[in-house]
């Protein structure tokens, strides 16, 4: 399935995007504020997000439109995997891509990618809000 949106909730942000990502972030177009169920952790350097719909926490984020050629969307989707850490082999990646219910401000749902974070969060500690900005504030 072809997915259009991208649900962002941390260094991906285009604020906090690093220099090896930021023109990938770039490329993409804001669509609004969104939610999504789960708890958020704090690692340190960012972010880990660990997606559960039966979470009654929340994980705020924003959600990014794709260009519309396909063309230009394999190579953001190739560089936001490489930065998250993928590597092909989803046992040994640190995030996996995956499909995401999000709801937006407006109470619409929408279909996302969303990178979650893909080992246990024992050392980490929950950023109760579940928003990264405000951790990092």
């Amino acid at each position: 399935m072809k997915l259009a949106h991208l649900f962002v909730y941390g260094t991906l942000q285009p604020k906090l995007a690093p220099p090896c990502v930021a023109h990938a972030v770039r490329q993409l177009r804001k669509v609004g504020r969104a939610t999504a169920p789960g708890t958020l952790y704090d690692l340190g350097p960012y972010p880990a997000a660990k997606f559960d719909s039966e979470q009654p926490t929340l994980i705020h984020g924003g959600v990014y439109r794709m260009p519309r050629s396909p063309a230009s969307v394999a190579p953001i989707l190739h560089d936001l995997d490489e930065y998250e850490a993928l590597d092909g082999d989803a046992a040994g990646a640190l995030f996996v891509r995956t499909r995401l219910q999000v709801r937006l401000r407006d109470g619409r749902q929408l279909l996302c990618w969303a990178y979650q974070f893909n080992r246990p969060c024992d050392g980490g500690c929950v950023i109760p809000s579940g928003r990264y900005r405000s951790r990092t504030k």
